[in-house]
């Protein structure tokens, strides 16, 4: 890995923690051990990581019990040398991130205490092809890249086609399909 990969303006916390990682194409998420945490992304030791520019969901808990949920991607990968002295994995960025969670990380991160907005979010509602009726759900974050919401869909399996509606002026449904789930 090149120095030039990694951002070294980010803050970061060196620290081992388990991460549940899964990608679309997984039966079960795997758990691995980050190397580093900052709110730009982590380190995930791994002798098999993932390609470049790979997507996956990860999940892991700061020690407070309320796990983050994130959307990543893999940045960068570290396949180690004879004799290298880092460990090999890669390095991911977070691509969708809720605000909440984003804050606690960076706090967690710089050792800071950051006051949440809670601001009323905008009301979300899922329509699932074939179900006839709409389900509402929880809003959580939106990126460039798409968006994190909330609902109870026992019946759904990653892959579905499904819309959602962002109650904000402007927005119009957005179609797309369930990437991640989470079974608590």
């Amino acid at each position: 890995m090149e120095a030039s990969q990694r951002s070294e303006d980010i803050p970061r916390k060196k620290v081992e923690v388990s991460v549940d990682c899964a990608t679309e194409d997984m039966q079960e998420p795997v758990t691995l051990t980050t190397q580093d945490i900052g709110a730009g992304g982590l380190f995930i030791q791994t002798d098999y990581p993932l390609d470049i520019g790979t997507r996956f969901g990860c999940r892991f808990d700061l020690g407070a019990g309320d796990p983050i949920l994130a959307e990543c991607e893999v940045a960068w990968v570290r396949t180690g040398e004879e004799g290298d002295p880092q460990p090999t994995g890669m390095g991911v960025r977070f691509v969708a991130l809720e605000a909440e969670d984003l804050e606690r990380l960076r706090g967690w991160v710089t050792g800071e205490e950051i006051a949440v907005d809670d601001g009323e979010t905008p009301r979300v509602t899922f329509r699932i092809e074939g179900l006839g009726q709409t389900v509402p759900g929880e809003f959580r974050a939106l990126s460039d890249d798409g968006m994190s919401a909330v609902a109870e869909l026992p019946f759904l399996k990653v892959g579905s086609a499904v819309q959602v509606s962002v109650d904000e002026p402007g927005d119009g449904p957005r179609a797309g399909r369930i990437a991640w789930l989470v079974v608590e």
